[in-house]
């Protein structure tokens, strides 16, 4: 019989957290699922048995050579069977409740392509409890009230860990090697973007997923700048053609300032951590951002993605410049600086900062 999910969990040298991972899969409500892991070590053999359980469900397949994160996720998709798909790393874990809420928002919503839930991070072993799940926190939105919400931080997301109709996802062609190098490097933002284009994307707005954050995680440890400006450049070229399509181009400039903000504070933030890029440097990355946008969508659109290239350099500038201020300035005159933020409609974030108010 063919089960409603395919979980695909890629897998490499973290046998410890895969157990965990596992375990939040196997311990859920609903039972209705295959497990594929993909071991993407060719000197370990694992095995259901050599990890602990006894579960007919999980599938085990040890590739002969090292495939590579991208191309190891889609060939889970690819050995797939069930009617819905999704992806699970190995650090990963689930609500004991998600895969539960998820089919039921499926009958609810008569089976849309796509399902996304919100996220919570989480460090160590301390897992975040389960919840209930309110009614109103199950949504049906539409593609582009999907990407307007996420590009603006009033829904959260993980690219990849959505539950996308198998036969849908396979005409996409899989994930998107957006970075060029097989590694999948903003491979999540590329199908997210892709998803604007479906008519009704069901949504639960509750933290079902858990991300662990850890020092042994590749997005944390990961410094490679060439790679973060190739893959944000191939992103938003390939993203500048889905929004301006009919059903999103009433929004191209937003979306697109929205996206260009988000790869570009990225950049410098990982350039200011673990390599301390000087001032010059910075401005530097922010003038050759202009190579992020191309003439391919049309005369028309080419200039509103300009406008929002400046508009995007724009806040940029005016959050480093924020940023210095807080190093330099005495508390007092700080606080003072906080009031007056709050007053034009800035936000004070989780660790104290207050970021300029949205355009």
């Amino acid at each position: 019989m063919i089960p409603l999910f395919s979980i695909g969990i890629t897998t490499y040298d973290r046998v410890d957290l895969l157990i965990e991972t596992l375990s939040s899969v196997t311990s859920q409500s609903f039972s209705d699922f295959e497990i594929i892991i993909g071991n993407d070590n060719p000197n370990r053999v694992l095995t259901a048995e050599s990890l602990g359980f006894d579960d007919a469900r999980i599938r085990i397949v040890n590739h002969a050579t090292n495939l590579g994160e991208l191309n190891n996720m889609n060939e889970l998709l690819r050995l797939s069977t069930g009617r819905y798909f999704t992806w699970l790393a190995d650090d990963d874990v689930y609500d004991p409740n998600l895969l539960a809420t998820v089919a039921s928002a499926l009958d609810k919503f008569d089976y849309p392509n796509v399902v996304y839930t919100s996220f919570k991070d989480f460090e160590g072993n301390a897992v975040p409890t389960s919840q209930l799940v309110s009614d109103d926190a199950v949504q049906l939105l539409s593609g582009g009230e999907f990407i307007g919400r996420y590009l603006h931080d009033q829904i959260k997301a993980i690219g990849v860990m959505g539950f996308f109709e198998t036969n849908y996802l396979r005409g996409l062609g899989g994930l998107e090697d957006v970075s060029g190098d097989g590694m999948g490097f903003y491979c999540e933002y590329m199908i997210l973007i892709r998803c604007a284009l479906q008519e009704r994307i069901g949504y639960i707005n509750a933290p079902m997923v858990f991300y662990r954050v850890h020092e042994g995680a590749w997005g944390i440890q990961n410094s490679n700048l060439e790679q973060y400006d190739r893959a944000a450049r191939n992103l938003v070229t390939a993203a500048a053609e889905v929004f301006a399509t009919k059903q999103l181009q009433r929004d191209f400039r937003v979306n697109m300032r929205q996206l260009l903000k988000r790869v570009m504070i990225q950049y410098i933030n990982v350039a200011r951590t673990s390599q301390g890029a000087s001032v010059k440097a910075i401005f530097l990355y922010l003038t050759n951002a202009r190579n992020y946008i191309t003439p391919k969508v049309g005369r028309k659109f080419y200039r509103k993605a300009v406008a929002a290239l400046i508009e995007a350099q724009v806040w940029i500038l005016k959050i480093l410049i924020w940023r210095k201020f807080l190093s330099s300035a005495p508390s007092q005159v700080i606080n003072s600086a906080y009031f007056l933020q709050s007053l034009v409609g800035g936000k004070r974030t989780a660790n104290g900062n207050v970021t300029p108010a949205p355009h």
